[in-house]
């Protein structure tokens, strides 16, 4: 049986409230927090996705491709990738528990512990990796010319990471300068090593 559009927009919608559901409140952030954020120019480059991912959930705002014969395909493909950022991300949020903060920054008297175990022994930025893959998913299910989003996040993505990369060796020193050796930037593709992580074999 085809998924339908409907049907592909529920599935899109119950992830991404997952995913803000426990984003919440797992956050050590008050909600004053949260709105210093969004003076930002990243933080308002953000809240204008989440709204549009709403509103393509809804069918207000809709760029999707033609319908073809890959279509099908592209619906699957997309809501199993979707589905594989959002555990990716969740776990490694649920890993760092209260060591986990705010994108590009470092909070010396909460963030004490260097994670290293869980997803973060495959790749030492698992959030960033499963936020991209679950926005990746979305656009690909939705068969929708908003995937081209992915370039400035992926940018923004990367300089989040040289700045924690910098904030990490200063406060970890020898501790994380070891760590880069052993664990790749983004994603070491071992699928033995991720499944024993996971605890299924």
């Amino acid at each position: 049986m085809l998924l339908s559009a409907s049907a592909v927009r529920i599935i899109l919608l119950v992830n991404f409230l997952i995913l803000q559901f426990i984003w919440f409140f797992t956050s050590p952030l008050t909600i004053k927090n949260y709105l210093m954020k969004f003076e930002k120019p990243e933080s308002l480059f953000v809240i204008i996705i989440t709204l549009v991912l709403y509103l393509q959930l809804t069918g207000i705002f809709n760029l999707s491709f033609t319908s073809n014969s890959l279509s099908p395909i592209l619906k699957l493909t997309g809501l199993i990738i979707n589905f594989s950022g959002l555990v990716l991300s969740v776990w490694a949020k649920m890993t760092l528990k209260e060591n986990w903060g705010v994108p590009a920054q470092h909070n010396i008297k909460r963030q004490k512990n260097l994670v290293i175990k869980g997803p973060y022994s495959i790749s030492r930025n698992p959030i960033y990796i499963g936020l991209f893959l679950f926005l990746a998913g979305f656009e690909i299910a939705l068969r929708s010319y908003l995937i081209i989003i992915l370039l400035p996040v992926g940018y923004l993505i990367y300089k989040a990471v040289l700045v924690e990369e910098k904030l990490l060796q200063n406060h970890f020193g020898k501790l994380y300068l070891k760590y880069q050796k052993v664990t790749p930037r983004f994603l070491k593709i071992n699928l033995f090593q991720i499944f024993h992580q996971i605890n299924f074999i």
